[in-house]
């Protein structure tokens, strides 16, 4: 045997040249350079992938971590703090009891209000209107949608509030004012899936019911809505999530008295009751607590909003698996053969059978009359309100704008500062995109791509965003507070703000531009690689350009988002008005945030002049982000034919050299003879069978 030898001290390699060798192996190990960048894109790629999951766990992990002291040294422990009846910060009592209930009553209030609404509209949106029509319905709910919620709050607090006490509310913020206002934040997200589930209904069904006689009403209720009954109450638990972690539009109209809720005084004292939510308990008291205790069990109150909502995305994918592994329900079951009755007499079951139609006729045209009826009332019901409060907005934003409030930059003791609030909005945009963008891209990539259809990393990171889009931003922002303030060490800022909006709007980009990415035809990607190109060059050179319009409309939509958020901003930027100096790293508040602290310092007439100029600048942005990706969505239509910028101005110079040749003006030319020509046939045939017809006349 050969003995193995020690390398001397002298043979022993730096770590620059290990490094280098390993790179040397790598190398060796790939053909082609193309194969290396596929290989180190493809790492990438699932790095990135990994990320999404690790921001879920840490986020998780946060609100665990900083629950933890208040369940270690509150009396209580974790029942007694959710069965406490006080909540009261200075003498350390933390019960959330009264806390759960507010919020328990909101949410089915609100279900009250959202749910017919949302299930009548859908069905005479798909089943009624024309395309025309319908896409204009759709597009007025989609502004619904955009409404920020401090600008619902806003409206709730100057229109629906006025309006209910006069019926007898003592004041303008009460539990129905509330859950009126939440029913409609929620039924944008309610409307939308809804419309979309009744859609994929086989027209089959359709035809078949209407083909045996039935109604179009009795065919939309029967059958359209029981086929698609499922997938809208999947809809409507999504909507429930929103509904539960509205945070800035409770803070604003619900009154905010964690034990004002008046369960035996009444029914009119109970709706007329001011509450507070989970949501707002935190909103309120997060950069006001009194201490580590405090500060613990708000945190607290996050865990426990953040598992009610992991339980509705539990409950929401658990059916939708079971209802993607039922058969079909209709089977036939096989038994006896049905044999006809000796006594069966035709002639005597046809009389029946017609004079039991002649009976029941006029009850089905008044059942179909009223079902029709609630249809489109519920349907004007949801454009009446989302038309006042646009009109509102414009009428008292625009009509009553000072124009030296759009360019103040200083506080509201002295003006307005819309101008420095507009700044430090545009700011926090740009600086959520810069991580938002890139990060959104590659996860998209990888779940459209490279993720295989039962790979268990996508189907872990397709429900951590499915359970980060259904989060509460007010999570959101005690995550940024905890994490990128306290543990970062990044000052209250700009970034700060923007980090956290970062994962607020992650888990829409990448639902959005995976469904981008998918609606490339396969045909171009089989056909790229084909040719020899790596999977990585198909991506970059073939399916990103094609899918770049959707791509497009997802940024675009998702910088209305940052625009319109406010309960991460509110924690995480700060609120004094100031222009922003110090570039990213200045605190200051934006549009939305500032309309909150004007609400606060009271209703004068001039507050209230300054938030509706400040909610009429917020929805014009919205509206021009909403228009901007309706428009470039449009016109960047999928080129298959990839000209570049050399190329395209060559083309336009040979186009301008033509016009000004004698072969454009003799092409012309020769156009306008051929031209005339047909036209002179045309009427020398016209005159001919004219006189034709006065012969035969004759």
């Amino acid at each position: 045997m050969a003995k193995t030898t020690t390398p001397s001290p002298m043979q022993k390699l730096t770590v620059k040249e290990k490094w280098e060798n390993y790179w040397k192996r790598v190398k060796n190990n790939f053909r082609s350079r193309k194969q290396l960048i596929d290989f180190l894109s493809k790492v990438l790629i699932y790095s990135f992938a990994v990320i999404t999951i690790l921001i879920l766990l840490t986020l998780v992990g946060f609100i665990i971590y900083k629950s933890i002291y208040f369940f270690q040294h509150y009396p209580g422990g974790f029942w007694g703090f959710l069965s406490g009846r006080t909540w009261n910060a200075n003498n350390n009592q933390f019960g959330i009891w009264w806390i759960i209930i507010s919020t328990f009553f909101v949410l089915l209030i609100s279900l009250l209000f959202a749910v017919p609404l949302t299930i009548f509209s859908s069905l005479y949106i798909t089943e009624y209107l024309s395309p025309r029509l319908k896409a204009k319905v759709i597009g007025i709910v989609r502004l619904l949608a955009g409404i920020p919620s401090v600008v619902f709050g806003l409206f709730a607090l100057t229109i629906l509030g006025p309006f209910f006490m006069l019926l007898g509310a003592p004041s303008t913020s009460n539990l129905l004012v509330t859950s009126i206002t939440l029913a409609f934040m929620g039924l944008p997200i309610m409307i939308s899936l809804s419309v979309n589930a009744i859609e994929n209904v086989p027209e089959a069904y359709r035809f078949g019911s209407l083909a045996l006689g039935l109604s179009k009403t009795h065919t939309t209720y029967r059958i359209v809505l029981k086929s698609a009954s499922f997938r809208i109450v999947t809809a409507i638990m999504l909507g429930v999530a929103r509904i539960i972690g509205e945070t800035m539009a409770v803070m604003m109209i619900a009154g905010n008295a964690p034990d004002g809720l008046k369960i035996d005084n009444g029914f009119l004292n109970f709706i007329f009751s001011s509450i507070t939510t989970l949501a707002s308990t935190i909103g309120l008291e997060m950069l006001e607590n009194s201490g580590p205790m405090h500060e613990s069990a708000l945190y607290a109150i996050g865990l426990i909003l953040f598992i009610f909502v992991c339980i509705i995305n539990i409950i929401v994918i658990s059916s939708q698996a079971i209802k993607s592994r039922k058969k079909n329900l209709h089977t036939i079951k096989k038994g006896k053969k049905l044999t006809l009755s000796s006594s069966y007499n035709a002639k005597k079951m046809n009389s029946l059978f017609y004079n039991k139609i002649e009976q029941t006729r006029t009850i089905k045209k008044v059942r179909d009359g009223i079902g029709f009826f609630f249809l489109i009332s519920s349907t004007i019901i949801v454009i009446s309100f989302t038309l006042l409060v646009l009109v509102t907005i414009i009428w008292k934003g625009l009509f009553g704008m000072v124009w030296h409030d759009l360019i103040s930059t200083s506080t509201y003791s002295e003006g307005a500062g819309i101008l420095s609030a507009f700044l430090v909005t545009l700011l926090l945009v740009i600086c959520a995109m810069i991580f938002a963008i890139p990060l959104s891209m590659i996860v998209a990539i990888y779940l459209s791509e490279y993720a295989a259809p039962n790979s268990r990393l996508a189907r872990i990171v397709r429900y951590a965003i499915d359970v980060l889009s259904s989060t509460p931003s007010i999570i959101y922002g005690t995550f940024g507070l905890a994490f990128f303030i306290g543990v970062c060490k990044l000052p209250i800022s700009i970034l700060s703000a923007g980090l956290t909006l970062t994962i607020v709007i992650l888990p829409i980009m990448i639902r959005s531009i995976e469904e981008s990415l998918q609606g490339v035809s396969p045909a171009l990607r089989s056909a790229s690689l084909a040719l020899g190109a790596t999977k990585t060059a198909t991506t970059i050179k073939v399916v990103l350009p094609n899918a770049m319009p959707g791509i497009v409309t997802a940024v675009i939509l998702a910088i209305g988002r940052v625009i319109g958020e406010s309960a991460p901003v509110y924690l995480t930027l700060g609120t004094a008005v100031r222009l922003p100096i110090a570039g990213f790293l200045s605190p200051g508040a934006s549009l939305t945030t500032q309309i909150l602290m004007l609400s606060k310092e009271g209703s004068t007439a001039d507050a209230m002049r300054i938030m509706y100029e400040l909610a009429f600048t917020i929805m014009v942005l919205i509206l021009l982000a909403n228009i901007s990706a309706t428009t470039l969505g449009k016109k960047m239509a999928p080129d298959y034919v990839k000209v570049g910028f050399k190329q395209k101005w060559t083309n336009r110079f040979i186009a301008l050299k033509y016009f000004f040749s004698k072969e454009f003006y003799q092409d012309k030319k020769e156009q306008i003879e051929k031209k005339w020509q047909h036209w002179f046939r045309k009427q020398r045939a016209r005159k001919q069978a004219r006189i034709e017809k006065e012969q035969g006349d004759k």
